[in-house]
């Protein structure tokens, strides 16, 4: 039974409990697929003009950094900017696997000795008590084979036979699983600070994909000096190519008890 093992009953002692029926769950080893290292920082230009409209040749052009860079070439405090959103590149995806679900005994049993028999007008035999529920009313006998022995057989007085087992050895494991290339993804959140300052302090923040857009630089002398990007990745998709699947197996170890009882 599965529910807490009730005590001995009244002329038995000496309890083992022992099991039988191992489940195995079907669940685990499932595999999940998930884009890493897709990054925005350099495949975006930034344009910055001296006139209001974005038109003509830019005065400077800088390939978007992540950290604050150099800007040269524009002289004026004000102008316009211009530049594309970025689009996630590189990356791939990686392969996460969960382990097995635990195997567990299906049934538990407990196995009480007499302490009170006694030998019988057949002085073949010993007469012992019948146990009173939840104990099944027939008697049992039992036998220990040791591991990698043939298990005995029943005695025809006590044809019901079941065979128990102290303990499991769980050795199975998940095979890896393959996933796609990384596929899409989006750059989020993605802006640029255009500075007057050499370490992109204050500045105009412009927005990524924003078209063109007028800025205003404040400050003796001031015009743009350096620029800085910031760029979050929504990740991209990834797909499961080949599945993980469960290996191995959970063996029975140790020697095994052959209960025997009457019908």
């Amino acid at each position: 039974q599965t529910d807490p093992l009730p005590i001995c009953p009244e002329g038995y002692a000496n309890p083992i409990d022992l099991h039988h029926g191992i489940d195995l769950p079907m669940d685990g080893c499932q595999c999940a697929c998930a884009a890493k290292d897709q990054v925005c920082s350099t495949n975006t230009t930034l344009s910055i003009y001296d006139d209001q409209k974005c038109e003509g040749t830019p005065c400077a052009t800088v390939a978007s950094p992540l950290a604050c860079g150099a800007v040269s070439g524009c002289t004026h405090s004000q102008g316009t900017l211009k530049a594309a959103m970025p689009t996630p590149s590189g990356g791939f995806c990686e392969a996460q696997v969960s382990p097995p679900a635990p195997a567990a005994w299906q049934y538990d049993s407990r196995l009480c000795s007499t302490s009170g028999a006694s030998v019988c007008e057949d002085r073949r035999q010993v007469c012992a008590p019948s146990p009173p529920q939840p104990y099944a009313a027939q008697l049992c006998v039992t036998r220990v084979a040791t591991e990698g022995l043939p298990l005995p057989t029943c005695p025809a007085q006590y044809p019901n036979g079941k065979t128990l087992y102290k303990s499991f050895s769980d050795d199975r494991s998940c095979s890896g699983c393959t996933c796609s290339a990384v596929s899409g993804g989006a750059c989020t959140g993605s802006k640029l600070l255009i500075s007057a300052e050499t370490d992109c302090s204050g500045g105009v923040e412009y927005k990524l994909g924003s078209l063109c857009q007028p800025f205003t630089l404040v400050g003796n002398n001031a015009h743009p000096t350096s620029v800085r990007g910031q760029y979050t990745v929504t990740p991209g998709d990834c797909k499961v190519v080949v599945p993980s699947s469960t290996t191995g197996s959970a063996p029975t170890i140790g020697s095994a008890t052959v209960v025997c009882c009457q019908t």
